[in-house]
């Protein structure tokens, strides 16, 4: 990843949106971050933009949930003082399997 590029970081990319969203940023000549829960980038969805541009799309595992997570990403790229142009949130939490628990 060139430290000179414009980067975009998408949260939840794995969902159904983040592909759509990547393709957007792409076009416009960005290197894109996808982050998600899930340990991989989901290579069914992303398979046509990785033909593309595989050397334009980075993966990071990130729970926006957890502190140490978020924290350990803003930390990489502020260590490659990357050119953050554009942060897509498509990250969700899901509240109903936190509060399982009837009162």
């Amino acid at each position: 990843m060139s430290e000179n590029k414009k980067i975009g970081i998408i949260t939840g990319g794995n969902g159904f949106l983040g592909p759509l969203h990547a393709q957007a940023l792409l076009d416009l000549g960005m290197e894109v971050i996808v982050t998600d829960v899930q340990q991989e980038l989901d290579i069914e969805q992303y398979s046509n933009l990785l033909g593309l541009y595989k050397k334009k799309i980075h993966y990071s595992l990130m729970d926006v949930t957890d502190e140490k997570s978020v924290v350990s990403l803003r930390d990489f790229l502020i260590s490659k003082s990357f050119n953050i142009a554009v942060l897509i949130n498509n990250a969700a939490v899901d509240f109903k399997i936190e509060n399982t628990k009837s009162t």
